[in-house]
């Protein structure tokens, strides 16, 4: 009797825990299932809202407008030229140079620049046409070798370069290259003997080698600044 009583309660014992066990799945089951709609949504909330800043990137993109630009007048101006360049129609020749000669001293040198021949002597160039030897502006880019005898050092803006009758060089290697310079580069003086006295609008310039000038007085005296350049 006593065995029978115990192997009942041992059946009643084991079927509560199987009966436990059971609806601790169901606990597990439905705890994972509200975890995984819980994921569900929280990920559908927050791809809509990164479609949407795509959308607001690709938007902002089509209808981004191009930085302003500058737009210059197909009309004519009064003067077609660029500031601080003066047409030589407008100019008025009050002293006239000398333009030209017939010879060459023998020690002038040959130099063949882009093709063409130019000739070279005591810091003055020129071309040869209608048998005679004209005086021309150095030539831009052209180099030689030795500078001139009696150069000078002037500032074109903050640097220092050489200087001699109307010409400007700069060192380049073991060379000196002619170039054109700067507004408001102020030379001690012009060459006396190829420069010409001209007005412009009831204004007093000096004209070499295309290049203006204005005379004007410094701590040293009589001086002459570039205001600017003769254009055809």
């Amino acid at each position: 009797m006593a065995k029978t009583g115990i192997s009942s309660l041992k059946l009643h014992f084991k079927k509560a825990i199987v009966h436990i066990n059971m609806k601790n799945s169901w606990i597990v089951v439905f705890t994972l299932f509200f975890v995984l709609v819980f994921v569900v949504t929280v990920t559908a909330q927050r791809n809509p809202n990164k479609q949407k800043n795509q959308n607001k990137v690709a938007k902002t993109a089509r209808v981004q407008r191009p930085a302003k630009t500058k737009v210059i007048s197909a009309r004519p101006s009064r003067f077609r030229y660029p500031r601080n360049q003066f047409p030589r129609t407008k100019i008025v020749v009050v002293r006239p140079r000398v333009k030209k000669i017939q010879v060459l001293a023998a020690n002038h040198t040959r130099i063949i620049y882009r093709n063409r021949p130019y000739y070279y002597q005591e810091g003055r160039y020129y071309r040869f046409y209608n048998n005679s030897y004209w005086i021309i502006p150095p030539p831009r880019g052209i180099r030689i070798g030795f500078l001139p005898v009696g150069y000078r050092r002037v500032f074109v803006g903050n640097v220092s370069n050489y200087y001699y009758l109307g010409s400007y060089y700069r060192p380049v290697g073991n060379e000196y290259e002619a170039f054109e310079p700067n507004i408001g580069t102020i030379v001690p003086d012009l060459p006396p003997d190829n420069i010409e006295e001209v007005t412009i609008d009831g204004l007093t310039y000096y004209e070499c080698n295309d290049i203006l000038y204005k005379l004007i007085t410094t701590t040293n005296g009589i001086e002459y600044e570039v205001v600017g350049k003769l254009n055809d």
